[in-house]
């Protein structure tokens, strides 16, 4: 349904995620279900919002925050939201899941509105 195309905090990452976006537009796969998630963005982060619009040619859906417990849980093995809940790195992920949630559950309820009584779903 949807295809998300994950950028990190380079530069050249934001730029080929615009070039991805043109090539899919050309090969002719919907824009509406193309959108970007900028991860570890933050404070090293080199790009403003604007600059980020005008290289994506839009808003990313969502922004997951930089933070040091990620790569300290990877090396650890630890589970960061069970041990780091109130970190802005798990707080940025609940925000993009709860925006997935919340769309699919509108859609979800525009889809059972529209089927006609006493059909199967």
């Amino acid at each position: 349904d949807r295809l998300f195309i994950v950028i990190d905090n380079e530069i050249a990452a934001a730029k080929n995620a615009g070039q991805t976006l043109q090539l899919l537009k050309k090969a002719n796969y919907p824009e509406s279900k193309i959108d970007f998630i900028v991860n570890r963005a933050g404070d090293h982060f080199p790009m403003s919002d604007d600059v980020l619009l005008k290289t994506l040619t839009r808003s990313p859906y969502a922004k997951i925050p930089e933070s040091d417990k990620v790569a300290e849980a990877i090396n650890q093995g630890y589970d960061i939201v069970e041990k780091a809940p109130g970190d802005p790195y798990v707080e940025g992920v609940r925000k993009f899941l709860a925006a997935l949630v919340k769309e699919w559950t509108s859609r979800l309820s525009l889809c059972r509105n529209r089927r006609k009584p006493g059909a199967d779903f």
